[in-house]
């Protein structure tokens, strides 16, 4: 009998171990914390336990990081009328979750789409910047058809992003990750000289109109 007690104590030791471990392994590198396995996952009761005990700290990473996000001066990230009015949603899809695999399901997709949010809030963050030291801004704002730098680097982002946004599909998805973690590796290593900030350039300036009618650039 104290073999048997020990033997289920070592056990509990060792699963309690391994959640731990995991939960605080990632640390401050920027990328979401793995969601940990559970054996059983067909129970309303065994959701409640991995939801509140589990994976709790998952949950809260998601909630802290759309709260940082809303604490930035992006245009429309993200896409909401009220502070934390984004933050009720992803509650409500959680709290939707049927089951464990659901749960993970639900999970992975919210990991997802506010990570691709992220992203493009530093890309809108970049172009910005990259747009207002430009030694001749004051001649591009008197000739550009816009006003709103922030607005036409969303818009400009989104147009990129278009052919590949449904976040249903796998291969979208990745080739989403790779698109945008491409356009921050050319801002961050050619910034004003990158393909994408000069694409962007060309948009907010309407150069191909401008040339197409012999107008003068900027």
């Amino acid at each position: 009998m104290r073999f048997f007690v020990l033997g289920h104590i070592l056990t509990l030791f060792g699963s309690l171990t391994w959640i731990l471990h995991n939960n605080v392994s990632s640390g401050s590198s920027g990328e979401f914390k793995s969601l940990p396995p559970l054996e059983s996952s067909s129970s309303t009761e065994s959701l409640g336990t991995y939801r509140n005990v589990i994976a709790a700290d998952n949950e809260a990473e998601i909630y802290q990081r759309i709260q940082a996000l809303e604490a930035r001066e992006y245009y429309n990230i993200p896409p909401q009328d009220e502070v934390g009015e984004y933050e009720s949603i992803v509650r409500e899809h959680f709290d939707q979750a049927r089951n464990v695999d659901h749960y993970v399901f639900i999970y992975d997709r919210e990991r997802f789409e506010l990570r691709v949010l992220e992203q493009k809030g530093l890309l809108q963050d970049r172009l910005f910047h990259l747009m207002l030291g430009q030694p001749n801004l004051e001649s591009i704002l008197e000739l550009s058809p816009y006003s709103d730098v922030r607005k036409e680097a969303y818009e400009f982002l989104q147009d990129k992003v278009e052919p590949f946004s449904d976040p249903s599909f796998a291969d979208q998805r990745a080739l989403m990750s790779t698109n945008l973690n491409s356009f921050i590796e050319q801002l961050n290593e050619h910034g004003r000289n990158s393909q994408i900030y000069r694409e962007f350039y060309r948009h907010f300036t309407d150069e191909d109109f401008r040339r197409s009618l012999g107008l003068p650039l900027p």
